[in-house]
């Protein structure tokens, strides 16, 4: 499958996790991939793998809290290939803290690495993406959809994260761009690994962001996601869409507005493009990462304007 055969993608956050994995399966699929990081030896170990197969990509050492180093990221991967088709968010932090034990540092941090060098990579590609009517991907979290306990800074992170690409769907939509958010959980990435939880803790709060039967799913079943929405297929549905593909056990609510495409797991229930799937949450992760794509597997019972639990 070439899915990305002639189109460039600019990947940040491609030193390891998630976005190692979108690096490769972009790659693997005809892409030419932009591998961002501040991680510079772990980027390039990517671009290794990516060229071993057989791959085409570049590695670049890229700050995204620093708006100097997002604006020259974008210019040396458009200098190299002449495009860009694609853009990944997927560079992130995460800490756990008590609330009243917070520092502002920490709090800021995570604000700028998270929200900020969101919007400052999709500024600075924009313009490109217009050109090649061409689709972001952020990474939001289950964080941004339930209550993530003593994650204060990076629930309000990414739960900005998925409101600026509400926003950025709809505002160059119309030019031709696609936009939209993914919503992992119990992701098994580094990130996740490094996590220090706070001492004397009720752990049992965050039971209800894990998938229901408690496994962690590997960094690939994101990045099948994350090349769907990238896919050729992709911008044939309309603006935004918001995906969980670890199926979280999170108990939501979700509108079903105009020109809105929600894709959200809860309780086993999956909602899509106007759509109830009853099917479980173990069928949509297999989805993602299997050759079909997933929206074709879904149910047709319509239920668009109408507010579903």
């Amino acid at each position: 499958m070439n899915r990305f055969e002639n189109r460039i993608v600019l990947i940040t956050g491609a030193a390891s996790g998630i976005g190692e994995a979108s690096a490769l399966r972009i790659a693997q699929e005809g892409g030419s991939v932009i591998c961002a990081d501040m991680d510079v030896e772990g980027v390039e170990q990517t671009v290794s793998e990516i060229g071993k197969n057989g791959g085409e990509a570049i590695a670049l050492a890229c700050d995204v809290s620093d708006q100097d180093s997002v604006n020259k990221t974008v210019e040396r991967g458009v200098e190299k290939y002449g495009k860009l088709n694609a853009l990944c968010n997927i560079a992130g932090i995460l800490r756990f803290d008590k609330t009243l034990e917070a520092k502002m540092e920490d709090f800021d941090r995570i604000i700028k690495v998270n929200l900020n060098g969101t919007f400052m990579m999709c500024q600075a590609a924009l313009p490109h993406l217009i050109e090649t009517k061409g689709s972001i991907v952020n990474m939001a979290s289950t964080a941004a959809l339930g209550a993530h306990a003593w994650t204060a800074a990076y629930s309000a992170s990414k739960g900005a994260v998925l409101a600026l690409t509400k926003c950025l769907a709809v505002e160059f939509g119309r030019l031709g761009v696609n936009v939209n958010a993914l919503c992992p959980s119990s992701i098994a990435t580094p990130m996740v690994d490094a996590v220090v939880l706070p001492e004397g803790i009720d752990i049992s709060l965050l039971k209800k962001v894990e998938p229901f039967d408690g496994k962690f799913r590997p960094p690939s079943d994101v990045a099948g996601a994350v090349a769907f929405m990238h896919s050729v297929a992709s911008p044939s549905f309309d603006t935004f869409r918001s995906v969980d593909p670890a199926g979280a056990a999170l108990e939501l609510k979700t509108l079903m507005l105009d020109n809105v495409d929600v894709i959200s797991s809860m309780n086993g229930i999956t909602v899509s493009n106007g759509r109830l799937n009853l099917n479980d949450s173990a069928i949509a992760i297999r989805d993602w990462n299997g050759a079909a794509d997933p929206i074709a597997n879904f149910s047709a019972t319509p239920t668009s304007g109408d507010e579903l639990c």
